[in-house]
């Protein structure tokens, strides 16, 4: 299984990312960073993800306040 953003999701990740980055050293970096991370534990094992609704799944990305979904 592979990842796909949604272009949305896409927009808001890099928005995310560039929020981050000059508030803290390498804060946007770690966040890029968790976000990924939490992508592969979904792809890796999709079914320990929480659902959300229907076929829609949640993970929570560590130490921020986001999710995969």
């Amino acid at each position: 299984m592979r990842h796909v953003f949604n272009p949305e999701a896409g927009r808001e990740f890099e928005e995310a990312v560039q929020y981050y980055q000059p508030r803290g050293r390498k804060l946007g970096e770690r966040f890029a960073s968790e976000v990924r991370a939490a992508i592969r534990k979904v792809v890796e094992n999709p079914d320990r993800s929480s659902v959300l609704e229907a076929e829609v799944r949640r993970c929570g990305v560590r130490v921020f306040p986001y999710s995969v979904l």
